[in-house]
């Protein structure tokens, strides 16, 4: 399976978003959010970006909200 770091180089070039692609601050990627669900990840796009979500990432100044669409009926079932 294609690597997502492989798809951000791919997508963001060398010139213009150096940080894609540099191992040492994991091509930008900054965490995997809720991988027991959806898993949106978190990445900056350039180094000021990149460090800024790391540094609120480690002070826990990063906060998530959770909202939830639903388009037609859903069973009531003990799974849901």
């Amino acid at each position: 399976a294609p690597l997502f770091s492989s798809f951000l180089r791919y997508t963001f070039p060398r010139d213009t978003c150096p940080l894609m692609h540099c191992n040492g601050q994991q091509f930008g990627i900054i965490h995997r959010l809720d991988a027991p669900s959806s898993g949106l990840i978190l990445a900056g796009k350039n180094f000021v970006g990149y460090y800024t979500l790391r540094w609120q990432q480690d002070t826990y100044e990063m906060g998530r909200e959770y909202m939830v669409l639903c388009h037609g009926r859903m069973s009531w079932d003990p799974q849901v």
